[in-house]
């Protein structure tokens, strides 16, 4: 599942969710911002909504944020598979025996999610990318108790970072890559790079495509060669 966790949880719980939905719309409509946001929402979930009632609640939501959205079609095929997904407990860490599933599920709520301060414009539903991780992994760290968060943040990414470039380079330099402000500028830089070097190498592809001229030709047969050469010497001892 490559969606952003909070779209996870959102989409498979919060919109089906009666008192979620309720507490969304009142804080919406009265645009209060710290009244009711520290109570805790008991769940009262409703599993008569309609699909489309559902998706319109998802982007009502997020409505802020545009790349967080999701086509109807979209929601209806893969909407089954994320409550799925979030339901079972294998899915999760030991099968679920230490209760990872109500962490997570708390980690990345609806309330949660109104509470992010740093959640921009551009935070998008698919490709998880490292600065959506490490929110991701401060959301989590906030039931730790760790005695520097960054630190730990910093280590996590890493190890888990998909750049296998990032990961190298501060090996490489230790002593410059010692924050995890740093870091993340290095991952934001070679994220950029490998964006722009993908669609350098699309267009000539593309200019490749169009120049190449792609024709089939027909290997000759041992047979024909034959063929051919005794048709030669017929056409010789006609002259």
């Amino acid at each position: 599942m490559n969606f952003c966790n909070f779209a996870k949880i959102i989409l498979a719980r919060t919109t089906k969710d009666s008192n979620a939905i309720a507490w969304w719309e009142k804080k919406n409509k009265e645009n209060e911002n710290n009244s009711n946001e520290n109570n805790k929402i008991i769940s009262n979930y409703n599993c008569c909504l309609s699909s489309s009632f559902r998706h319109k609640i998802y982007n009502n939501i997020m409505f802020r944020y545009p790349k967080m959205q999701i086509a109807a079609s979209v929601f209806q095929k893969r909407i089954k598979n994320l409550q799925k997904y979030v339901a079972e407990s294998k899915y999760y860490k030991g099968n679920n025996k230490n209760g990872e599933k109500t962490r997570f599920v708390n980690s990345f709520s609806l309330q949660n999610w109104e509470q992010l301060s740093h959640k921009t414009a551009s935070h998008a539903i698919m490709k998880m990318k490292h600065h959506y991780y490490i929110t991701e992994l401060r959301q989590l760290a906030r039931y730790c108790s760790f005695t520097n968060t960054n630190d730990r943040i910093r280590s996590q990414l890493i190890s888990h970072c998909q750049l296998s470039q990032l990961r190298k380079r501060v090996f490489r330099e230790p002593d410059k890559y010692t924050s995890l402000d740093a870091v993340i500028e290095l991952g934001r830089s070679m994220e950029a790079a490998d964006k722009y070097s993908a669609q350098i190498e699309r267009d000539l592809g593309f200019a490749k495509a169009i120049t190449t001229k792609h024709t089939n030709y027909r290997k000759p047969t041992i047979k024909g060669y034959r063929g051919r050469s005794r048709n030669r010497k017929r056409d010789n001892s006609n002259l």
